[in-house]
């Protein structure tokens, strides 16, 4: 780890002791909460974990505002624009659009795609002008969506170590998929990395913690991931004590603008099977669901601070 990851991971440890984490914490919750994956398909269970919705093309789009996931659909950019402008859908309640890991499903492995010299090079470039051209494509239907790019732990370390130009002016929020272990331990070097090489003065960043158990053989169990949960909720509540970076293209929405931390969304709020991961709402996963309501019910502020109503009539 290098030495400003190392210096920035023992500040956060040391602030997280500090009553400037306790007071931020304490205070109304100044950042949005969803759960990847879980559709309002059953509304009334998931409308009280989240603020805002989530759903795919094949499902029918939310009475509620939502975030819209395209994996797979961007990478054919005249079908994709086919089928978001067909689609009819009130783009009014799409938050954002949600792209996942597109560089590393690009390449198919774990290498540096970078290099002119690397075999995976015209995937990656191939990639990045589709990803571009989604963009384009969500901003030409809406002026109020963010695009959100989900980045992998690879993908992070492609860009860190290597130079890798994955991340975008035109990405209003970007998160990270690292499950492995504590927050501090684990992830907030990378979060570090992308706060410190942002494109742009407005790029927002998603939180993604674990919010199922994984089953044998590389188990992680629901009160071990309980209790790694509050850090998430921590890390959040003190970037977004000040929310002051500068409107992006999608000028001001209601909904937390300007705050470095947008949203948090739990991964996987349904069973993911390919790595034998366990949903949040899997009986199982019943001390992981009490951190996070624990969290979902304190009072929600607006992005100036002040507790407000206003967001519940943008979010409905």
């Amino acid at each position: 780890m290098n030495a400003s990851f190392a210096g920035s991971r023992l500040l956060l440890i040391g602030l997280l002791a500090n009553s400037a984490w306790q007071t931020a914490a304490a205070e109304p919750r100044n950042f949005l909460m969803a759960l990847w994956r879980s559709n309002d398909q059953a509304a009334n269970i998931e409308e009280e974990h989240t603020d805002l919705a989530w759903f795919w093309p094949s499902l029918p789009q939310p009475s509620r505002k939502a975030i819209l996931q395209i994996d797979g659909y961007y990478q054919d950019p005249t079908a994709l624009t086919q089928l978001l402008t067909n689609a009819n859908y009130d783009w009014s309640k799409i938050a954002a659009v949600w792209i996942d890991e597109p560089y590393l499903n690009a390449v198919g492995a774990a290498q540096n795609p970078c290099g002119v010299t690397s075999v995976h090079y015209g995937a990656m470039t191939a990639t990045q002008l589709q990803v571009a051209a989604a963009a384009q494509t969500v901003r030409n239907l809406s002026a109020t969506t963010r695009v959100w790019v989900n980045f992998s732990e690879n993908e992070i370390k492609w860009m860190r170590d290597h130079g890798c130009d994955l991340n975008k002016s035109y990405l209003d929020v970007v998160s990270i998929d690292a499950y492995q272990g504590p927050f501090f331990d684990e992830v907030e070097p990378l979060y570090y990395y992308l706060k410190t090489h942002a494109p742009t003065n407005y790029q927002q960043r998603a939180l993604v913690p674990l919010v199922g158990s994984k089953q044998a053989p590389n188990a992680l169990a629901p009160a071990s991931v309980a209790g790694w949960l509050p850090a998430y909720f921590e890390y959040a509540a003190y970037e977004n004590q000040t929310c002051n970076l500068p409107l992006g293209p999608t000028g001001a929405t209601g909904l937390f603008d300007g705050c470095p931390v947008w949203l948090i969304a739990g991964w996987p709020g349904v069973h993911y099977t390919v790595d034998t991961y366990v949903g949040f709402f899997d009986d199982t996963s019943e001390p992981i669901r009490d951190a996070w309501r624990a969290q979902r019910q304190i009072i929600r502020a607006d992005h100036s601070g002040a507790i407000s109503s206003t967001i519940d009539a943008i979010l409905e």
